[in-house]
């Protein structure tokens, strides 16, 4: 049996990001919750192979993201779209 943690956990002052990764042939999955509460989920139908960007460059590139927002807005959005 496979002693590693289910999911990864990275201490940011008093508070902590969680992330898992996972994958199967050709796909790739990425699910994020950062310490101040944002959260994403990312499915890739394919992995980097050859000359493509490394899979690796995915998740910098959404804290980078994340990090340029300046307002998240106050209000939740899910059953304005989602019912």
């Amino acid at each position: 049996m496979n002693n590693s943690p289910y999911s990864m956990v990275r201490p940011v002052g008093n508070r902590a990001n969680y992330w898992r990764t996972g994958s199967l042939p050709r796909t790739l999955s990425l699910l994020v919750r950062r310490n101040e509460g944002v959260s994403w989920a990312v499915l890739v139908n394919q992995r980097s192979e050859g000359d493509a960007p490394s899979d690796n460059e995915i998740d910098p590139a959404l804290h980078v993201t994340a990090n340029a927002v300046k307002d998240w807005g106050s209000h939740d959005l899910l059953y304005r779209y989602f019912r």
